[in-house]
């Protein structure tokens, strides 16, 4: 323990490993009176981490995390301190595909579609609401989740019936952070929420949205989201963050 300092500078809390020389900032957000930007990737050792995570608990200052690398011996350390995964943010590099011939796609919003989006994102909701074990009560989502006039809607019929959806709009000049690139969404087409009845149709609609637009995809995908997971591994989509959030258990 010798080996780790912890100091403030500059209204910034920073944790310095002497022995590997290296150093961790966890930058104050004023909005949320705690320490939540920490980021955290493979130079820092994980007994450095312990260290700097524990005493953050501590003093009450230990918010949300950001690792930039995948790593289950870090999931369970995490975990040790009431840390979760909230989500998995992944890039899908733009590449042309043939088109998606098999369905028939509208981008209108009935009746129908409508449903189908509230069912699916509440019975998502539902999912990641019992993983995370939180103690607050789950609030269904309803017809004000159509309210954004920022978002485009495509829907996915096979034979009258819809097999999926997707939501999603294009970013321009926002979300970019000196910190890190991780927030640098600028020019990318960013999904909300997509929706498919197995792995083969979410592929498809991520492949016919990249095609239609040219653009690199950034999709956010919670832990009980397997099947998406798999669809964006097929796509060859890159690893950008894992977020971490603190909860009450």
């Amino acid at each position: 323990m010798n080996n780790y300092i912890k100091k403030v500078e500059r209204d910034n809390i920073v944790f310095i490993d002497k022995q590997n020389n290296t150093k961790l900032v966890v930058a104050h957000s004023d909005d949320k009176n705690i320490f939540d930007t920490i980021f955290i990737d493979e130079k820092f050792d994980i007994n450095f981490i312990d260290f700097a995570v524990n005493e953050l608990k501590k003093s009450n200052d230990l918010g949300a995390i950001y690792s930039l690398y995948d790593s289950l011996d870090l999931e369970n350390l995490l975990y040790k301190y009431n840390l979760k995964i909230v989500n998995y943010q992944y890039n899908i590099k733009y590449k042309k595909h043939s088109n998606v011939s098999d369905y028939n796609i509208s981008i209108n919003l009935d009746d129908e579609t409508k449903e189908y989006y509230i069912r699916s994102i509440n019975e998502l909701g539902l999912n990641n609401h019992k993983y995370l074990k939180s103690n607050k009560e789950f609030i269904k989502f309803d017809y004000r989740w159509f309210n954004s006039e920022e978002y485009i809607y495509r829907t996915y019929r096979r034979e009258g019936k819809i097999v999926g959806v997707v939501e999603y709009k294009i970013v321009e000049n926002k979300y970019s952070n000196e910190t890190s690139d991780i927030f640098n969404y600028n020019n990318k087409l960013c999904i909300r929420c997509i929706f498919g009845e197995n792995i083969e149709v979410l592929e498809s609609i991520l492949k016919d949205i990249s095609s239609l637009y040219k653009k690199d995809i950034i999709i956010n995908v919670t832990y009980s989201e397997k099947d998406l997971l798999k669809a964006i591994k097929l796509l060859n989509g890159k690893f950008n963050y894992c977020l971490y959030t603190l909860i009450n258990i």
